[in-house]
């Protein structure tokens, strides 16, 4: 019997019902991915908005930036501790 790829490249060898965690975790990486780019990405065009407009200066962009720098690393650790919808 020739064994699925994706089985393989994941370990799971014959275990099909261990792949739902590893695609809800996947999922979850993902939507922390795209929060993250989302919320830097409009944090930049309100910092940019706000700086043309002479609102903002350049130590409030500075910190900004660092915050979002700051907030990708623990959203991570915050995603970490979420538990697998199959698990307890």
């Amino acid at each position: 019997m020739r064994r699925c790829k994706l089985h393989w490249s994941l370990g799971l060898e014959d275990h099909n019902t261990d792949a739902a965690p590893v695609v809800w975790r996947t999922r979850a990486a993902m939507g922390n991915i795209w929060q993250n780019v989302t919320t830097a990405s409009g944090l930049k065009a309100a910092v940019l908005v706000t700086r043309i407009f002479g609102l903002t200066d350049l130590w409030k962009a500075i910190l900004a930036d660092t915050w979002a720098t700051v907030r990708v690393p623990a959203n991570m650790v915050r995603s970490r501790g979420l538990p697998a919808e199959n698990e307890g």
